[in-house]
């Protein structure tokens, strides 16, 4: 599950097994009352990008001044989900990153599970795993648009590494900077990897 403040009203975003499948469901807090909808996938009402398919795994969620973020994994189509929350348009979902998704900086091979979401100003930032290429992928929200890059497993400058990265993956800002933590794998077996973004420009380093 994840949960966000927005304007002063606590949501929460949770999977739920139906007999139809499984669905994402948001739970909000009304003025001292609980309130829930089935948000995407089976038993959600269809319309605005919703899928009728197996989605809310490993969801992450974080919320600006604008509205609310969810990502979330499609189970079926192996894809990067959001929703997104508006007070002009309500809820629009839509896929991210994975096979199918028809933009030149998505990935064809399947997303992993695990992610995370936070916000830098009013810019959304997701980290995630390519699981098929074991690479570290970053996407991020800005003037309305996804835009979508690899950050470490593929090789490069500074520290990135071609090895298997990316699993298990947690994100956090620190003086109004992006920072990554996540597996790699090694010689040695498993470890702690760090990756930053500096001025545009990723860096990273094994911590453990």
């Amino acid at each position: 599950s994840a949960a966000v403040i927005y304007k002063g009203q606590v949501h929460v975003f949770y999977g739920m097994q139906l007999p139809t499948g499984v669905t994402l469901r948001h739970a909000w807090l009304d003025a001292g009352t609980w309130r829930f909808e089935n948000l995407d996938g089976p038993g959600a009402a269809a319309g605005n990008g919703r899928t009728a398919n197996n989605v809310g795994s490993f969801l992450s969620a974080t919320a600006t001044p604008a509205g609310i973020v969810v990502a979330y994994a499609d189970d079926v189509e192996s894809r990067l989900r959001v929703a997104q929350f508006a007070a002009a348009t309500g809820w629009q979902m839509s896929d991210v990153d994975g096979p199918g998704v028809p933009f030149a900086d998505a990935v064809a091979q399947s997303i992993d599970y695990e992610l995370a979401a936070t916000v830098i100003g009013d810019v959304v930032h997701l980290i995630y795993n390519n699981e098929d290429e074991d690479t570290l992928r970053h996407a991020w929200l800005s003037g309305g648009l996804w835009r979508r890059e690899t950050v470490d497993g593929a090789g490069g400058s500074n520290g990135l590494v071609a090895t298997d990265v990316g699993e298990w993956a947690g994100v956090a800002v620190y003086n109004g900077q992006l920072h990554a933590f996540y597996e790699g794998l090694s010689l040695a077996g498993t470890g702690l990897r760090h990756a930053w973004l500096d001025n545009g420009t990723w860096k990273a380093e094994t911590l453990d």
